[in-house]
């Protein structure tokens, strides 16, 4: 299986996922670890991987014609990577919560592709277009994406036989099917509802045919600010 993960600090993916189990499954072969560096695909001398925000606002957003660039190529690069037990996944906080169950079907795959934004997020594109889903470790806020796709890789990595060396060590974790599961509970009164941020586009306005809404581009204020709470409410509504 192949562990690709898109980011602008490879290093960082370098450094962690090297050492214990999935360093280990890592020499011996049973999985590869390969950290994408965004940087790789922009088009300009100063490497730039992000771009204001249409309708203004605080920040920077990373480029939809980047993040695209990087998914094509690991697409096209062999015929194992364009095997169809493939997945590109967003880390996102709207996006549904990563447990067990999901790190199973991921190890199923041949090919996993984390995307870990920065900044202000990823243009709503990448979103609509470019991936098949989206993954949230939890309901807090991260300097960017390369913690909870490490995380991600590392449950995901566990998973492959041969990566532990002892396969029965899997049977007794906690979350595991034959583990001794902890049970959660909620109590409504202290529930955390979720809040998340509005849908953000940068350059460029028209790629691939995949438009930036007209009212981002207009102008006025107002509406923009309107837009924008229209569409974080849509977002929290989606997973509720």
């Amino acid at each position: 299986m192949t562990i690709s993960i898109l980011t602008i600090f490879p290093q960082m993916i370098h450094e962690i996922l090297s050492y214990g189990p999935v360093g280990r499954g890592v020499k011996a072969g049973f999985l590869e670890i390969n950290p994408v560096d965004l940087r790789d695909f922009t088009l300009d001398k100063h490497r730039s991987v992000d771009d204001k925000p249409f309708g203004g606002g605080p920040g920077m957003v990373m480029r939809v014609d980047i993040i695209d660039a990087a998914i094509s190529n690991l697409k096209s690069q062999n015929s194992k990577l364009r095997s169809i037990a493939s997945k590109a996944v967003l880390l996102s906080p709207q996006g549904k919560m990563f447990n067990q169950q999901v790190a199973q079907e991921y190890s199923k795959l041949d090919h996993l592709i984390l995307i870990s934004g920065r900044y202000e997020g990823v243009d709503e594109r990448v979103r609509e277009h470019l991936v098949d889903e989206e993954l949230s470790i939890g309901s807090y806020v991260l300097s960017g994406g390369e913690i909870p796709a490490m995380a991600v890789a590392d449950a995901v990595a566990r998973l492959i036989p041969g990566v532990l060396g002892n396969e029965e060590s899997l049977i007794s974790e906690s979350f595991s099917a034959g583990g001794n599961k902890k049970q959660e509970t909620r109590n409504n009164d202290n529930e955390i509802k979720p809040q998340f941020d509005y849908p953000n586009y940068t350059q460029p306005a028209e790629y691939r045919g995949w438009k930036v809404p007209e009212v981002l581009r207009s102008g006025n204020h107002a509406e923009i600010q309107k837009w924008r709470e229209e569409q974080a409410r849509k977002k929290i509504t989606s997973i509720i």
